[in-house]
């Protein structure tokens, strides 16, 4: 072979390398019915547009708050917390978002020590689940990302919660930029129950505030899962 060709051919293999590479570079996970990867959740961008698939996050198992409150460790613990959502952005070129606009953490399934701890997720003025920045609404929401090939995290925005801790008084988490991360599960989906694709935090660091007395800071130990209503599998596959 001259070495015109092989020059040329070497030429042609790394251009088809590179535009591989950008290709991979550009293409972000998406959201999905099932582990097929055949039918995407829709987003707010779909035809027709405004009708994405709506979801929940349910806790399974305790969601658990340590704190210290008056010099004393203890661990705020509930067991039955309810955040809904819907889907942003789905279309494979920027990472998924859900928004979640509405959120219930039920108060008699929050405790410490024995007292119940009535929870509530701080919303922007018009009631949706979020906060205010410059006077601006911003509805909660969380992004998936793929850090590594294969390993994906979800990380939440715009989330406060607060909890009337007995003997302080209301005390404010916030969640902004608090990441978990994502399992999927390929089999064996069950309505409103595991296996579906969850999402775990692990002793995640929440800044704390609020009236005197409130800890500043806590740990927080969660498993959510997803369902999704909206579609027949119930649940979804990230990939």
């Amino acid at each position: 072979m001259r070495g015109p060709t092989r020059i040329g051919l070497l030429a042609i293999s790394v251009v088809c390398a590179f535009a591989v590479m950008v290709t991979s570079a550009l293409a972000a996970p998406r959201l999905w019915t099932d582990s097929t990867k055949t039918t995407p959740l829709r987003d707010v961008n779909a035809t027709p547009k405004n009708q994405p698939d709506a979801a929940e996050f349910n806790n399974k198992g305790n969601v658990e708050l340590v704190v210290t409150i008056a010099g004393l460790k203890k661990t705020i613990v509930c067991t039955e917390i309810e955040i809904g959502t819907t889907v942003v952005n789905n279309d494979g070129k920027a990472n998924p978002k859900l928004a979640l606009p509405f959120g219930v953490a039920e108060g008699d399934n929050c405790s410490v020590g024995g007292a119940n701890v009535p929870t509530y997720f701080d919303t922007t003025p018009e009631g949706a689940v979020g906060v205010e920045v410059l006077k601006v609404p911003r509805v909660a929401s969380v992004t998936i990302t793929e850090p590594k090939a294969g390993e994906f995290e979800a990380a939440l925005e715009n989330l406060e919660f607060s909890q009337n801790v007995p003997g302080v008084g209301f005390c404010t988490g916030n969640l902004n930029g608090i990441a978990g991360k994502v399992e999927n599960v390929t089999k064996g989906f069950v309505e409103e129950a595991p296996p579906n694709l969850n999402v775990q935090f692990t002793k995640a660091k929440v800044p704390i505030a609020g009236v005197a007395g409130c800890p500043t800071v806590g740990e927080l130990t969660a498993n959510f899962f997803l369902e999704t209503p909206s579609t027949i599998t119930d649940t979804a596959f990230v990939g």
